[in-house]
Formats: C-alpha cells, sequence, structure tokens
C-alpha cells in the first residue's frame, strides 16, 4: 500500500478492560480492537484515518468496505477521520448499517 497521507491512528482501552488486536487492513490506516467488558460481552471498534480530499471518494468508499469486513458481524463501532464529505455519509454508512454520530465543529 502506498501511502496517500501522513499521520497517527490511536485507540486507547480503559484500565480493567481487555483489549485484543485484531488482523491489520491493507486497504486503509486503521487499528482494529476487539474490546471485551468484565461482563463477558465484546464489540469491535476500528479507528481509522481515511483518504483525504475530495477526488478520494470512490477509494474511502473501499477502504471502509475493507474496514467492516475486518470486524465481527456483532455489535462494532468505526471512529477517526473519515475525511467524508456530506454528501458521502449516506452511502458510507449504509455499507454495514451503521448509524452516524458527528461532530459539526472545527479542529
Amino acid at each position: 500500500m502506498q501511502a496517500e497521507h501522513c499521520g497517527y491512528v490511536h485507540v486507547y482501552i480503559r484500565k480493567g478492560l481487555t483489549g485484543t488486536l485484531l488482523p491489520r487492513v491493507e486497504a486503509c490506516p486503521a487499528v482494529l480492537v476487539r474490546v471485551s467488558l468484565r461482563s463477558g460481552t465484546t464489540f469491535d471498534v476500528a479507528a481509522v484515518h481515511m483518504a483525504p480530499g475530495k477526488e478520494s471518494q470512490d477509494s474511502r468508499s473501499k477502504q471502509f468496505s475493507a474496514i467492516d469486513q475486518g470486524l465481527s458481524l456483532g455489535s462494532k463501532m468505526v471512529l477517526g477521520d473519515f475525511n467524508v464529505r456530506p454528501e458521502e455519509v449516506r452511502d458510507l454508512i449504509a455499507q454495514g448499517q451503521y448509524r452516524d454520530a458527528e461532530y459539526c465543529g472545527k479542529s
């Protein structure tokens, strides 16, 4: 995979919880983790940094699909820097039946 941009992706897991690193997805800079709660419940988390730029819409769609396939079929959460445009969100989250939660501010 050729780097499209640079940056870091982190997942922080609270003390007392268990995090198991999942296999890396080559299509996207991401960290995939299975989190186990004290109750025994597990869910998968992907922290992503997807391709930037308006011209990268197809790349982001492929990256999101690869990330979704890298997670279990149960409960899962994908978060991070998606670099998506507003018109992309509906099609992107429909790939894995996700719901959107967003912060509409500036950083």
